[in-house]
């Protein structure tokens, strides 16, 4: 294969077969960071032409359909919020697929009758997955990159597509997740 979606180029396609079978990949026909600096091959990592990694941490995405616990950030039950129907859905989601849901919520003691946690420092255990129902996602996803958490995600509006404040608080959204 000439060509890929990040323009690298290589001879066959060998790699994206040894990790599709679970393989560790074998040598690289691409150029390496070191190469171009006079060092080895063997000191260097696998770079495309452009300078970014080949390879990179593929996350087990198994804790993101199938999670075994879940934080509801933002749950609500009070009638007319958009968060009450989300959360009804989540719930019902949970429940087929065998989640234990924790909802957390500052000032609500149960929501549809789950006892709720007042902050994410408050979840029982660590979470596979966390939803958040929240106006400003920011602060929780920069609390959560202390935590235990594996994957998150944001309902909201108000980034890009509002003009320019809100694409500064989109890429501010998008560094902290990194």
């Amino acid at each position: 294969m000439l060509g890929s979606t990040y323009g690298t180029l290589t001879t066959n396609s060998r790699h994206a077969r040894a990790v599709a079978c679970g393989q560790a990949p074998g040598p690289a026909v691409h150029i390496q960071s070191g190469q171009a600096a006079g060092g080895t091959a063997d000191d260097a990592e696998d770079m495309d032409v452009s300078g970014r990694p080949l390879h990179s941490a593929v996350p087990d995405l198994d804790r993101f359909f199938h999670p075994e616990s879940v934080a509801l950030i933002g749950a609500s039950d009070a009638d007319g919020r958009p968060n009450t129907g989300i959360t009804r859905q989540l719930l019902a989601w949970a429940e087929r697929v065998g989640a234990r849901l924790h909802p957390v919520h500052p000032s609500r003691p149960t929501v549809f009758g789950i006892p709720c946690v007042p902050s994410v420092a408050a979840l029982p255990e660590p979470v596979d997955l966390a939803v958040l129902l929240i106006r400003d996602p920011l602060p929780v996803i920069e609390e959560l990159d202390g935590s235990k958490v594996k994957f998150a995600v944001v309902f909201a509006s108000g980034f890009a597509e509002t003009g320019p404040e809100g694409a500064a608080a989109q890429a501010r959204l998008a560094a902290a997740a990194r």
